[in-house]
């Protein structure tokens, strides 16, 4: 499992995640958004909603993770000995680290070059708040905060649930969050505060996130 792991992370590294509307967690958002609003339509109580949002819940992610254990299991047995393939791809989709370290990247090149509009357009992509007034400090503090915070939700805790389950409940951690982010962005705190949030790591984050408020991305990982 743990070189599975190790491939996904590499891969998410050097290439980022699919760029595709085929991307799994992509094709189940969609098909979340469309059940929600059928339920919201025949469940008119706040209790009923409630009750359709659990069944939601528990329905995506139960399904996300037998059809991520179903694969793992046919590539045992079509191919034996393959399975790590299974999961690395598995777990490869249930994070996006990769991703926010590119943008981040990007946002920093930008803003070294003077381009403080295409800064800005890149923020766009990690924050849902308005950036067309912020400065340059303002620009680079927003993207190492979003940096920070994604960190948990999009690397460390669908890395720990890959180590302990493998890559579909990796997915299916991914389902939840992904739930979480479109209904009213609610964390699901008992999924991620135990992977995510332990003292050393959040120290380090607000240390980060001190030394690097209005500096260089560089510098501010230099002082951690």
């Amino acid at each position: 499992m743990g070189i599975a792991i190790l491939a996904a992370v590499f891969v998410d590294l050097a290439f980022g995640e699919p760029k595709t509307r085929l991307h799994p967690i992509a094709l189940l958002g969609a098909i979340m958004a469309k059940v929600d609003v059928a339920l919201r339509s025949l469940a008119r109580r706040p209790l009923a909603r409630r009750i359709a949002g659990l069944f939601t819940v528990m329905l995506f992610v139960a399904l996300t993770y037998m059809v991520g254990t179903l694969i793992v299991l046919s590539a045992r047995r079509v191919f034996p000995g393959f399975e790590w393939v299974a999961h690395a791809v598995l777990v490869w989709l249930s994070i996006s680290t990769g991703e926010l370290v590119i943008v981040n990247m990007k946002i920093n090149r930008a803003l070294e070059s003077g381009d403080i509009d295409g800064a800005k357009s890149l923020l766009k992509c990690l924050v849902g708040r308005d950036v067309d007034k912020l400065n340059e400090d303002q620009i680079r503090a927003a993207a190492l905060e979003s940096l920070a915070e994604n960190l948990v939700d999009a690397g460390i805790a669908p890395l720990f649930y890959a180590f302990i389950g493998g890559g579909a409940l990796a997915m299916a951690y991914r389902v939840i969050n992904t739930l979480d982010s479109m209904f009213d962005g609610r964390r699901p705190v008992l999924m991620t505060s135990l992977p995510g949030c332990p003292p050393g790591w959040r120290w380090s984050v607000w240390r980060w996130r001190i030394a690097c408020r209005g500096r260089r991305f560089g510098e501010g990982l230099r002082r951690l």
